[in-house]
């Protein structure tokens, strides 16, 4: 239908990034959901993307697995993203899947990929207070040969980092100059990574109890030079924030939330009195609000 009335171009492939980060992935096998699974399907006849049911690691396409392992941060593998050597040791304590150590995931075996998925997802399930689905692992993944943004998924997050920090604004120019915004968003990601992972890792061996004032809850995040957004998001995954609890992280800018995630959790409604109450205040030009919770009794 897109191809019969549009041209569908190369900023099309945005909108899949966008849907990974909406989390539209929801399908039985981890495909698109709505308007961008039809999307996904047009850009892949012409040769935009190019998409495969596989175990979803990060750069499964052209990363050992074990290093994939490391690299991926959604779903976010406790004890094993961010530490490659720790990833490494699980790939080769298993003797039928140590291959994997070397070899990306499209050169292994359906039956090594099937081992290695079921081993990771158990890893998955036992690591999170909240249900889990398969197709976190296994399922529909895209990639593109654009520098910087080949893995979509990965893509998603690196978008949301320049957006946190350096701005929203450096994510508008990608119309014009797409591989200078790629390189930003890499360097972005690339500079807060280890807080981020640090981030995770803290939250979720404490699990402090949230806070609350009124409606909000909050849960504090220690750690600095993160990137808020993809914390929110892994540690909501792994049930470390329940009955509407978001992520509060200890900046220069003081408590900062996502607003993103304040929206999602009590709707636009509460977000418009909490701004107008001086409970959060949007910080200029980024997806973020700083909190202030004496004024959040609402």
């Amino acid at each position: 239908m897109l191809s019969e009335v549009m041209v569908v171009g190369e900023l099309a492939v945005y909108s899949l990034i966008a849907a990974y980060w909406r989390m539209l992935d929801r399908g039985k096998k981890a495909e698109f959901i709505g308007l961008e699974n039809q999307l996904a399907k047009t850009l892949s006849m012409e040769g935009k993307v190019s998409g495969e049911l596989t175990l979803r690691l990060f750069h499964w396409f052209d990363k050992p697995a074990a290093e994939a392992i490391a690299l991926t941060m959604n779903p976010f593998l406790p004890g094993l993203t961010c530490r490659p050597d720790d990833a490494r040791r699980f790939v080769s304590s298993d003797p039928r899947i140590a291959e994997a150590l070397e070899e990306p995931v499209t050169g292994m075996s359906q039956e090594k990929v099937a081992i290695l998925a079921e081993k990771l997802y158990k890893l998955l399930y036992d690591e999170s207070r909240s249900a889990r689905r398969p197709s976190e692992l296994i399922g529909y993944a895209y990639h593109t040969e654009t520098p910087g943004l080949n893995d979509l998924r990965e893509a998603a997050y690196k978008l949301q980092a320049l957006a946190e920090v350096k701005g929203l604004p450096y994510t508008t120019a990608t119309a014009s100059t797409t591989l200078q915004v790629a390189a930003a968003a890499t360097i972005a990601y690339s500079s807060t990574l280890r807080g981020t992972c640090e981030a995770i890792y803290s939250t979720h061996s404490s699990k402090p109890s949230p806070k609350q004032e009124g409606r909000l809850r909050y849960i504090v995040v220690q750690g600095d030079n993160m990137v808020l957004g993809i914390v929110q998001q892994q540690l909501s995954l792994l049930g470390d924030l329940q009955n509407q609890a978001v992520a509060a992280a200890e900046t220069s800018n003081g408590l900062t939330v996502l607003l993103e995630a304040l929206l999602d959790s009590y709707g636009y409604a509460w977000l418009k009195e909490a701004l107008g109450k001086g409970c959060i205040s949007h910080i200029e030009d980024t997806p973020l609000a700083r909190l202030e919770p004496g004024r959040c009794r609402l």
